[in-house]
């Protein structure tokens, strides 16, 4: 079974960006992987879920 779904998306989707305090902690979990190496599941996770709202 599939299923397709067709939204709207709003004008200027284009243009998103995350607030600047998501950007950081995005940027703070980036840091930490190359400095310390692997992150912990818990900061990989929140990580993804970061990327994935940016996209």
């Amino acid at each position: 079974m599939s299923l397709i779904f067709e939204i709207e998306l709003p004008s200027g989707y284009e243009t998103f960006r995350l607030p600047k305090a998501l950007n950081r902690r995005l940027q703070t979990l980036l840091d930490l992987q190359d400095h310390r190496g692997p992150l912990t599941p818990e900061e990989r996770d929140e990580a993804q879920e970061l990327v994935d709202l940016a996209e």
